[in-house]
């Protein structure tokens, strides 16, 4: 699908803030995704309901899923992390072999095990690892729908700009970061 300019600008700017500020903006990113995951299930309960139904539904529940993903972020971190690292995984076995559909399944599944697991112990690199994935595979998701180039300079981009967010962000961090601004008076250091 082809974006529009506007699309391509805000996908840009927002994926090249996760990538340098993730862990920083952590309680944003999971909140606006709360939010983004409700207003979607808000228009599959709302069925053949009018506009404003949809509306309504979605705003309601991306507003309960956003505060409950600020409130429990660590849970909100593993299931990103199983995404995350769950999908990198199967993009990048894609680019270079052809599995069958199960094998796609399972590799997802596997990693994605392994990513949520990685996330819930080592909270702050894993969040690092986590933002700096989603905002490389967001810039280079923007570009592949303006430029024409092949995968391989696709997969080159994509690493480049993955290791400099990860480099960015660990030398930009405070020693003493344990959870995101925001998190440490909610309790969740014990989750």
């Amino acid at each position: 699908m082809e974006s529009t300019l506007l699309q391509f600008i805000l996908a840009l700017v927002m994926s090249t803030i996760v990538l340098l500020f993730g862990l920083r903006l952590f309680w944003l990113y999971v909140g606006i995704t709360g939010f983004a995951l409700g207003f979607i299930l808000g228009s599959v309960v709302a069925g053949g309901a009018a506009t404003w139904i949809h509306v309504v539904v979605g705003l309601g529940l991306g507003v309960v899923l956003a505060f409950l993903a600020i409130l429990l972020q660590k849970p909100a971190a593993a299931i990103a992390g199983f995404i995350a690292l769950g999908g990198t995984a199967v993009a990048l076995l894609d680019v270079w072999i052809s599995l069958p559909d199960w094998a796609y399944w399972l590799i997802f599944v596997g990693v994605g095990i392994l990513g949520a697991i990685a996330a819930w112990k080592l909270f702050v690199p894993a969040v690092i690892v986590i933002t700096s994935l989603s905002g490389a595979a967001g810039i280079v998701n923007a570009l592949e729908s303006r430029l024409s180039w092949g995968d391989l300079v696709f997969l080159i981009i994509w690493a480049a700009l993955f290791i400099a967010g990860l480099a960015f962000q660990f030398a930009t961090r405070s020693p003493d970061d344990k959870l995101p601004p925001g998190a440490r008076d909610r309790g969740t250091r014990t989750l």
